[in-house]
């Protein structure tokens, strides 16, 4: 997700199938990645959307750790660095 001049990605999977939770920052103009840590984060998942609202992001459904489909919804608020 694009937001000002920064990148947001969370979660994933990589070559080895194995899930990860992290969520990440690109800082275009610093050329730089960042971890973000914040509240509630949620539990790892690939396949799922990320779109950005305002100076919210929302994500939505994915497959968990044991490759079953979620369809629960979470919000982030970037200006409070908050998930709910």
């Amino acid at each position: 997700v694009l937001y000002g001049d920064d990148i947001f990605l969370f979660g994933g999977i990589n070559g080895s199938k194995n899930h990860n939770q992290k969520f990440l920052c690109y800082k275009t103009k610093l050329d730089e990645w960042k971890e973000i840590n914040s509240q509630n984060q949620p539990l790892s998942r690939f396949g799922h959307t990320l779109t950005l609202c305002d100076d919210k992001m929302y994500l939505f459904g994915g497959y968990d750790q044991q490759n079953q489909l979620v369809g629960d919804l979470m919000v982030y608020n970037i200006e409070e660095n908050k998930w709910s």
